[in-house]
């Protein structure tokens, strides 16, 4: 006769299956979209002056990408019921199958051993945390410690990584210009001026007075380009455009489109992220002259971007904070005022693990007040620590609102957690009565 407690145990078994193979689906599913999809190369009228320094400029992104891409399955196939070997198996298999089909049949897209090393690295974090789930989602009071501190390291070491990426990063002069004067822009279009930090600059000419300009740069003072635009919602160019001599951007203005997009050279682009930039939204889909003024400026912690269109006239700052990680590692043509629900829910998932075990480390004897008070220095930390110590802005104010609201939704979630994985002993014991008997 089987027992309650075995029952209860393998309606839970039965459901965490359910649960490991609908998330191994979706994993698939996402896998095969963000690796199998086709992706042409920027050609034509959309397309960017073809100067790059690595044709794929961000491997630093490729390498964040391909593990994070294959932990959800690792935890799927395991909560699933397949064994790690044999998980690892067959995501090796997935991920060498993907570079063959990507080396043959999808166009824009590059094989690489790399690649396949990075997936695995991924899937081995996927069969651990999958493994070991019980002990992760309800650890006992000095496990949930341990995993305290780690998530509050971890939390610690991003928000420093991510500022110290957001600070400027210009490298020495000589630097040349790629557009000044007289560039014509497709379909149609002018360059009329370009300056920067005061100094004019002329198409592939180096640029002057490199040293004050670059510390020009540095104390604020603008890259300014007058030019006449085309009346062409497709259209994105570079209207101005800063090298080193390693081909590398030092400062862009760009038209993306309808939007008006500015740049520094920053720190994360040592590690081959994507740049962080500041958009001005809808500016070229405003009526007016033809004859645009745009002014980019790394100011005070802030990328900051004005537009002139006849008498049309916007400006838009974008505060650089660590939450803006994301914007490190995601495609897109600057950060508008529409980024704060994004960089809200970044700070938000960057925080949960934290707060949720240190929560569970807070309901031992004698360790609610000591925890509470660790909560309250790892977040005052990460909000207030860079922007004293780095050229970066305060937080913001949703900032403060984020945090202590994901300590505050975590204590509910962590009850309601505990009741869904747990197994009531009473029932338990009764069934093991009934099985003597």
């Amino acid at each position: 006769m089987a027992s309650a407690g075995e029952s209860v145990d393998r309606t839970h078994s039965a459901r965490t299956r359910r649960v490991g193979w609908a998330l191994a689906i979706v994993a698939s599913l996402a896998i095969a979209y963000g690796t199998l999809s086709p992706r042409p190369g920027i050609s034509g009228r959309e397309g960017y002056a073809a100067v790059c320094r690595i044709c794929d400029g961000t491997p630093g992104v490729d390498v964040i990408a391909n593990v994070v891409l294959f932990i959800p399955l690792g935890v799927g196939l395991i909560l699933a019921g397949m064994r790690p070997v044999r998980a690892l198996l067959v995501m090796a298999g997935m991920t060498t199958a993907i570079e063959l089909v990507q080396l043959r049949l999808v166009p824009g897209r590059d094989a690489s051993v790399v690649d396949v090393v990075t997936n695995l690295s991924g899937a081995l974090v996927g069969v651990l945390i999958g493994r070991h789930w019980h002990t992760l989602v309800r650890p006992n009071a000095r496990t949930a410690a341990s995993l305290a501190v780690a998530a509050a390291v971890t939390f610690l070491a991003v928000v420093g990584a991510t500022s110290v990426a957001l600070t400027p990063s210009l490298t020495s002069p000589p630097w040349q210009a790629n557009r000044g004067p007289g560039s014509e822009l497709g379909p149609s279009g002018r360059i009329l001026d370009v300056r920067v930090a005061g100094q004019p600059v002329m198409v592939d000419d180096t640029v002057r007075n490199g040293p004050a300009v670059r510390a020009g740069l540095l104390a604020g003072q603008p890259v300014v380009v007058t030019a006449i635009v085309a009346r062409d919602p497709t259209q994105s160019t570079h209207l101005a455009q800063i090298l080193d001599f390693d081909i590398d951007d030092i400062a862009v203005v760009s038209r993306v489109r309808d939007d008006a997009v500015f740049h520094v050279r920053n720190a994360g682009r040592d590690a081959r992220l994507r740049e962080v930039a500041v958009r001005l939204t809808g500016f070229f889909r405003e009526g007016g002259s033809d004859t645009v003024r745009l002014t980019g400026a790394w100011e005070r912690g802030s990328l900051v971007i004005a537009g002139q269109r006849g008498s049309t006239v916007r400006e838009y700052a974008l505060p650089l904070t660590a939450s803006l990680c994301w914007a490190f590692l995601l495609p897109n043509g600057g950060v508008g005022p529409s980024y704060t629900p994004v960089s809200a829910a970044w700070l938000a998932i960057l925080l949960l693990p934290f707060a949720y075990w240190s929560t569970l480390a807070a309901r031992a004897p004698s360790g609610a007040v000591r925890w509470r008070v660790v909560q309250a220095i790892v977040i005052a930390t990460a909000l207030l620590g860079p922007s004293r110590i780095l050229p970066l802005a305060p937080p913001r104010w949703w900032e403060w609102v984020v945090a202590l609201a994901v300590v505050g939704v975590t204590e509910l979630a962590a009850v309601a957690i505990f009741r869904w994985t747990h197994v009531p002993q009473d029932r338990a014991r009764e069934g093991q009565e009934l099985a003597r008997t």
